[in-house]
C-alpha cells in the first residue's frame, strides 16, 4: 500500500488500492504502508544542477551555494534540498519557503500523518526523451516535466514556458506505477502514454510499484527523526554476541586462575627444595621458611647477627683508619669485633655503631703481635626496625 497526500489549498489523498478522499482525514486502512506527501509545484522552485559526488553534508553546503546563485540573493527563510542524480547527470535543486514547509508538516502532524517523504509534484511525472514535455493538464493548471523544466502554473503562463516544445499528455503525478500481471503479454506502455487504461485513476490491472523518488524535501532541519527499532533477528545476534563475549571473558579468567595456581605450586616446590638443601639430611619439612629460620637461629645467625654486622660495616666506612682483625658471634654475647685502630677512634666507632635496640661497648686497648693497638667492640641485641 502506498498513500499519496496532495498538499496545497485543497488537500486530498489517494491510495494505491484505488481509494481516495478529500482533506487529510485518512482512514486507518489506508495508512498501512508508505506515506508520500506531494508538494504543489507552484510552491517549489526547481532547478537542475551538476554536482560532483560529495559527502552528504558537503553536498548540501554546495547546493546552498548554487541556490544562492540561482536565487540571486539571500537564502534567509528559504529551505534548500538536493536530489539524486538523474539520467542526464544533473540533480534537482529545490527551493521552498521554510514557513511553507513548517505549515505543511504541522498540518500533516495534526492529522496524525507521519510521512516518509515530501516530493515536489512535477518530479513525479515521467521524463520524456528529447525536448518533449510531459504535461498533466487541467482547466486551471498545468503540471510540466521536461529536460531542464519542472513546474506547475496556470495555463497561460505554462504555454509561455513550453514555447514550441512538443507536449505529451501524462496522468496525474503519483509516487507509483502499475506493474502488469504478465509482462510478456501486457508490457508497460511508454511512461508518458496518453489514455493509459492501467493508470491509478482507471484502476487497471497489476499492483502498485513505488517509483524511486528523485528528491525528498525533508532534509536539513526538516529531516525526519527515525527511531531505531530492534529487530528480532538483530536482537538474537546481539544476544549470541553477548554470550560469546561472556564465554571468552570467563574462559580468560579461568585460564589466568589456572596459570596462577600452577605458578604458586611451582614456587612452593622450589621453596621446599631450597629448604631441603639448607637443612640437615633427613629433616622433616613442614613449613620451609619457619624450618630454615629455626635452623639459622640454632646456628647463631638471624636478624641479630645481620643487624650488628650491618651497623659495624656502616661505622667502619666513617673511620678509614680502623680495620677488623677478628670477628666472633654467639647468641648470648652477640657480635665481638677485634678492631685495629688508634685508641682515639674507639669512642668514635662506638657512637657510629650505636642504634636503637643495640648495646655497644668497647674493651680495653691492648697491643697486637705487631705492636699495633687493638680493642674489642662488642655489639649485642638487634636494631629496631
Amino acid at each position: 500500500m502506498i498513500l499519496a497526500i496532495h498538499l496545497g489549498p485543497s488537500p486530498h489523498w489517494q491510495a494505491s488500492d484505488g481509494s481516495a478522499g478529500v482533506g487529510l482525514a485518512v482512514p486507518d486502512a489506508a495508512r498501512t504502508g508508505r506515506i508520500v506527501a506531494i508538494a504543489p509545484g507552484e510552491a517549489v522552485a526547481l532547478h537542475f544542477v551538476v554536482l560532483p559526488d560529495l559527502a552528504p553534508a558537503q553536498t548540501l553546503a554546495a547546493a546552498r551555494l548554487l541556490a544562492a546563485d540561482v536565487a540571486g540573493g539571500s537564502l534567509e527563510g528559504t529551505h534548500v534540498a538536493i536530489g539524486a542524480r538523474l539520467a542526464d547527470g544533473t540533480r534537482p535543486l529545490a527551493l521552498v519557503a521554510a514557513a511553507v514547509m513548517r505549515g505543511w508538516l504541522a498540518d500533516l502532524a495534526a492529522a496524525g500523518l507521519a510521512v516518509d517523504a515530501l516530493v515536489p509534484e512535477p518530479l513525479l511525472l515521467p521524463l520524456p526523451e528529447g525536448d518533449a514535455i510531459a504535461a498533466h493538464l487541467t482547466p486551471t493548471r498545468w503540471v510540466l516535466r521536461g529536460a531542464g523544466l519542472a513546474t506547475a502554473a496556470e495555463p497561460d503562463l505554462a504555454r509561455l514556458l513550453v514555447g514550441e516544445r512538443p507536449l505529451i499528455a501524462a496522468d496525474a503525478p503519483l509516487p507509483w506505477r502499475r506493474e502488469p500481471i504478465d509482462k510478456r503479454q501486457d508490457p508497460l506502455p511508454p511512461p508518458c502514454g496518453e489514455g493509459d487504461s492501467r493508470s491509478p485513476q482507471g484502476g487497471g490491472r497489476g499492483q502498485a510499484v513505488a517509483l524511486p523518488l528523485p528528491i525528498d524535501l525533508r532534509q536539513g532541519e526538516f529531516a525526519r527523526v527515525r527511531r531505531w527499532r530492534a529487530q528480532a533477528a538483530r536482537l538474537r545476534r546481539l544476544g549470541w554476541l553477548a554470550a560469546a563475549s561472556l564465554a571468552v571473558f570467563v574462559a580468560g579468567e579461568a585460564a589466568a586462575t589456572w596459570r596462577a595456581s600452577v605458578a604458586a605450586d611451582r614456587a612452593a616446590l622450589e621453596l621446599a627444595d631450597a629448604a631441603r638443601a639448607a637443612l640437615p639430611r633427613g629433616s622433616v619439612i613442614t613449613a620451609p621458611r619457619a624450618d630454615v629460620a629455626a635452623r639459622l637461629a640454632a646456628l647463631g645467625g638471624g636478624s641479630g647477627f645481620a643487624g650488628a654486622t650491618a651497623a659495624l660495616e656502616a661505622a667502619l666506612e666513617t673511620e678509614p683508619r680502623a680495620a677488623i682483625v677478628e670477628l666472633a658471634w654467639s647468641p648470648a654475647a652477640g657480635l665481638v669485633a677485634t678492631i685495629a685502630a688508634p685508641p682515639a677512634t674507639a669512642a668514635t666507632l662506638t657512637a657510629a655503631v650505636q642504634r636503637p635496640g643495640l648495646a655497644v661497648r668497647t674493651g680495653p686497648v691492648r697491643s697486637g703481635s705487631d705492636g699495633a693497638p687493638l680493642f674489642d667492640l662488642m655489639i649485642a641485641g638487634s636494631p629496631a626496625p
